[in-house]
């Protein structure tokens, strides 16, 4: 099952697999390094790793990339992208920290936006697997 996996991820754009697998996927797993750094620095990591751990639940159980997975990155990425700019907005934060945040809540909302899309197009009928 994980080697059909694999063999759908391959089958998205190069372009896609490096934003995925170089950025999207490491960003997220950051947030662990970010225990103890700022406020709510836990609740960011849960929603992060929920959206990861959701999207691979989802892509395992559909055997393959669907656009499916957009509702883990809909559920758990979308209230911590509110959360990162109250964070922003409320408190004075190390320069740093600031930046990761800064970071994290513009990759996940380009996997938001991108989201809404692939979750509209599998709710009217795209149930197709990569």
């Amino acid at each position: 099952m994980v080697q059909r996996v694999l063999q759908s991820f391959r089958k998205l754009p190069i372009a896609a697999q490096c934003w995925t697998a170089g950025w999207v996927f490491p960003i997220n797993v950051a947030t662990i390094g970010l225990l103890d750094l700022g406020p709510y620095c836990h609740k960011v990591m849960t929603f992060a790793l929920l959206g990861l751990i959701g999207v691979f639940a989802v892509t395992l159980a559909q055997k393959g990339v669907t656009r499916l997975a957009a509702l883990p990155k809909l559920m758990f990425w979308t209230p911590m992208i509110f959360l990162i700019l109250m964070v922003l907005l409320r408190y004075e934060l190390d320069p740093i920290y600031a930046s990761f945040l800064l970071a994290l809540a513009v990759t996940n909302l380009i996997q938001v936006v991108w989201a809404y899309s692939d979750w509209l197009d599998w709710w009217r009928g795209d149930r197709s697997v990569l």
